[in-house]
């Protein structure tokens, strides 16, 4: 059995289109198919995404990874909260890797522009992963779709890291002023 989104695209000739997403269940036999009334459906094994980039759902870029946002996954204040987001095909430790090198926080909307971006937080070391999170609503209208999303906390940095990050943009501007002086001096 499949975790699947349904994502409905009415056809109404040139005209925009206005989507929605619904969740049902497939069997193996009916995993990725696009149906003559523009559905196109997104299969889940194992943990495991096909056609990612087929639906259309918000999602939150950390650095230059991108995961799906589970609905009213962003918690953010002025000084740090909680995103909670889809794991895909990531584990643990490839996600806590990337939020530890992570510059800055993307959320990007639903026509995949940037809605905000923040660089003022960093990850505070505090990440769970929750097994079996309600995601949705199957198309029935009862049953709850579940999946696997991590919980990432950050916060903004304390002073010894502002001190120790400006210090090391100082020794990076001595090391360029020091070859533009060579440089020069060459020349």
């Amino acid at each position: 059995m499949y975790l699947v989104r349904k994502h409905l695209l009415p056809l109404y000739g040139n005209k925009e289109r206005k989507s929605r997403i619904q969740f049902c269940y497939l069997t193996e036999q009916e995993t990725i198919n696009q149906g003559p009334t523009g559905s196109y459906f997104y299969a889940r094994k194992a943990g495991r995404s096909f056609m990612s980039n087929i639906i259309n759902i918000e999602k939150i870029k950390f650095g230059d990874q991108v995961f799906d946002l589970v609905v009213a996954g962003v918690d953010l204040g002025e000084n740090g909260g909680k995103i909670t987001f889809l794991q895909g095909d990531s584990t643990f430790e490839e996600i806590e890797a990337i939020l530890k090198a992570n510059g800055s926080i993307t959320q990007i909307g639903l026509a995949d522009d940037i809605d905000w971006k923040r660089s003022d937080l960093v990850y505070a070391d505090l990440m769970s992963r929750r097994s079996n999170y309600a995601v949705g609503i199957d198309s029935d209208g009862v049953t709850e779709i579940k999946a696997d999303v991590m919980i990432a906390f950050f916060r903004t940095p304390d002073l010894r890291e502002v001190v120790a990050a400006q210090a090391a943009e100082i020794e990076s501007l001595k090391e360029t002023v020091g070859t533009l002086l060579v440089s020069s001096l060459e020349a």
